[in-house]
């Protein structure tokens, strides 16, 4: 499942959607800057895995490290913060572990 979310306060939405959604343990996909944004308005997932190791424009195995990120860590859902290639990254997180055979863990992406 997909959602987007935006406008203001969405940032403080997120633990709604996450339990709607019954995501724990997101794997965050964003930059450094937005990421200190996160922590700071939505304290609950200060402590959530991020990956900030993306590029515009994403290749196939630009994804590898995040998806042996989210399985080590026991990520069970995606949250993407910031522009295109944020989403664009966490799309491709999510198309490589299915394709690598993880929809297992991968459930709730």
């Amino acid at each position: 499942m997909q959602k987007l979310i935006r406008g203001a306060g969405s940032l403080a939405r997120l633990p709604e959607l996450m339990e709607k959604t019954g995501i724990t343990r997101p794997l965050i996909v964003t930059g450094s800057r937005l990421h200190e944004t996160l922590k700071t308005a939505v304290p609950a997932l200060a402590d959530m895995p991020v990956f900030s190791g993306y590029q515009p424009n994403p290749e196939w195995d630009d994804c590898a490290p995040a998806c042996g990120q989210y399985l080590r860590e026991g990520c069970d859902g995606l949250i993407s913060l910031g522009g295109g290639s944020a989403m664009d990254t966490a799309k491709a997180i999510k198309a490589r572990l299915l394709a690598d055979g993880d929809a297992d863990k991968a459930l709730k992406l």
